[in-house]
């Protein structure tokens, strides 16, 4: 097995996961309809959306396969 062989398998084992898939799903559902999830008000009326919310989800995902994601 070839490295490049290797990591395409890693990559297509990543969006296997539902949660991975639920939370792109959320991304892209709430973008457009901007859905609020919390409100909260530290200086004035903030509310976290739920893009916000998938987005922490995304970027832990990234974060923990970024040797796999890196094309150098």
């Amino acid at each position: 097995m070839t490295k490049t062989e290797y990591i395409e398998k890693k990559i297509e084992y990543l969006f296997k996961p539902l949660y991975v898939k639920v939370a792109l799903v959320l991304m892209v559902v709430s973008y457009f309809y901007n859905l609020p999830a919390l409100t909260y008000s530290a200086i004035g009326q903030n509310e976290l959306r739920l893009y916000d919310l998938a987005g922490l989800v995304i970027l832990f995902i990234v974060y923990n396969n970024l040797n796999y994601l890196r094309f150098t």
